[in-house]
């Protein structure tokens, strides 16, 4: 059995994290995390984190209430469900919040997947020529 090749592997490689996932702004265990890479904002960003969660954590039945229905109205959108499927269907669970402070990441991840996308075929254009 052979493996990839080097070339391939390094072209196509991307270190992606679970903040990639439109969902993971809907998990409120965020909350018990206890550090957060300096990189990305270190310890002011974890504590706007659990910030986040304790208000999500904290409002009421009539609050959490409000807050799908203006969520379930942004998960039926047409546009959004046509663009952005991932994102709408998670919608409804998502904290804003966190879903915010989460953004710039997740942009850069996607970032970093589309970079090795260009490298794949950038790869595959030159074998194509030789």
């Amino acid at each position: 059995m052979r493996g990839l090749p080097t070339e391939i592997l390094q072209a196509g490689m991307v270190r992606l994290t679970g903040l990639i996932h439109a969902s993971a702004a809907a998990q409120l265990w965020w909350n018990h995390l206890e550090g957060w890479p300096e990189e990305l904002g270190g310890r002011a960003v974890l504590e706007k984190i659990h910030a986040c969660c304790r208000r999500a954590l904290d409002r009421s039945p009539t609050e959490r209430q409000q807050t799908m229905n203006l969520l379930q109205r942004l998960q039926n959108d047409q546009r959004l469900q046509e663009t952005r499927p991932e994102e709408a269907m998670h919608m409804p669970m998502v904290d804003p919040g966190l879903d915010e402070i989460f953004g710039p990441e997740r942009r850069r991840q996607h970032g970093e997947m589309r970079n090795a996308i260009d490298r794949m075929c950038e790869l595959v254009d030159r074998q194509r020529t030789r």
